[in-house]
């Protein structure tokens, strides 16, 4: 991870005091914060919380420079720049920086050397994607380098991602001769089983850069709990195409336990052609189905992991041509969401 420490240059003077007023650059595939994004591009103007500590020349002329600060980006200036209150960068010393977002009134647990997110609650959070930056050491106003005046902000995930892609396994079957058969299945309900929903994350700067937890989980909180998700969206399954459940729902990371599942309720109508055209011949409701979560693939939902569950509704045994599971794909990069898939088929019991 890169350690960014760069120095800002001298515009924007003040008429008090001489030195150049303090603003952010957040990501914006800048070859000084290496981003994959721009964070207005995926965030738009939401707000972001920054800490800053002066660190003097003399020994014991340390001090904090910004305490939760709320950063808002300004349409007429085109900058990221403190709220209601103009910062200048000191005529010697420099500056540290660390930046969460989004801004909250009750800040996470941030000093020099250590943030702490939580106790945090994804579930009655939803549209709360926690995030921390790198952070920036020894800033200080350089009037030599006049190309770049901001202070630089990466931000990376704090939490994890889930998707659920649905589909039949197949739109029909036959028996080899001209009888053919083909089902509907409508899901009414589903929830997510045994999840944990809330917990605590620590990160510590070693090296100069944030140490994440083992196994890049949170420490949880409580026990677990089952979290119902809304299947609006959703239509009848009547080929193989896919439909999306919980797209993008925000959790907490976290050891997958046993029993954690993908339970659904649905109704499922199975249609016989026996030459003569499709009829209906069966209507189950409801049926309960269920997906285990938990994998030879897939043991924990990680810090800035985005996991796609592939489930594969198979209303008969599987048939030649079929895959079946298991598909993973990592993405290290992690400034933006590391992707995870996993394929899962959930038998209809038919």
């Amino acid at each position: 991870m890169l350690i960014l420490a760069v120095t800002l240059a001298s515009c924007l003077k003040t008429e008090t005091g001489g030195g150049s007023a303090v603003s952010f650059q957040v990501a914006g595939n800048s070859s000084l914060t290496r981003s994959y994004q721009e964070y207005r591009i995926g965030y738009g103007d939401v707000p972001f919380g920054a800490y800053a500590w002066f660190k003097g020349n003399e020994i014991g002329n340390d001090s904090d420079f910004m305490v939760n600060q709320k950063v808002s980006y300004n349409t007429e200036r085109m900058q990221w720049l403190p709220e209601g209150k103009t910062y200048i960068w000191p005529r010697s010393g420099t500056l540290d920086f660390i930046c969460y977002s989004p801004y909250m009134d009750t800040p996470p647990t941030i000093s020099e050397d250590r943030i702490v997110f939580g106790p945090w609650n994804p579930t009655e959070n939803p549209g709360s994607d926690l995030m921390y930056a790198d952070k920036c050491y020894g800033l200080s106003q350089n009037p030599d380098a006049y190309y770049y005046t901001d202070v630089p902000v990466r931000f990376h995930h704090a939490l994890a991602k889930l998707r659920f892609n649905i589909s039949l396994a197949w739109a029909e079957a036959d028996n080899g001769s001209s009888d053919k058969t083909r089902w509907e299945v409508d899901i009414q309900s589903a929830k997510l089983r045994n999840i944990h929903e809330s917990g605590t994350l620590t990160l510590m700067q070693e090296g100069g850069e944030w140490a994440l937890p083992d196994n890049r989980v949170w420490q949880s909180s409580g026990s677990v709990k089952d979290i119902d998700l809304n299947t609006a969206s959703l239509t009848s399954f009547t080929d193989t195409q896919v439909q999306t459940l919980a797209d993008g729902m925000l959790v907490m990371p976290q050891e997958i336990v046993d029993g954690c599942v993908l339970e659904m309720v649905a109704t499922i109508r199975t249609y016989s052609d026996r030459g003569d055209g499709y009829k209906l011949i069966l209507t189950e409701n409801p049926v309960q189905l269920s997906a285990q979560l938990k994998n030879q693939a897939i043991t924990s939902w990680r810090i800035n992991q985005f996991t796609t569950y592939s489930v594969r509704l198979a209303p008969s045994l599987p048939q030649e041509g079929y895959t079946g599971p298991v598909t993973v794909n990592f993405d290290p990069a992690v400034e933006s969401w590391a992707s995870q898939t996993v394929t899962i088929t959930v038998g209809l019991g038919l």
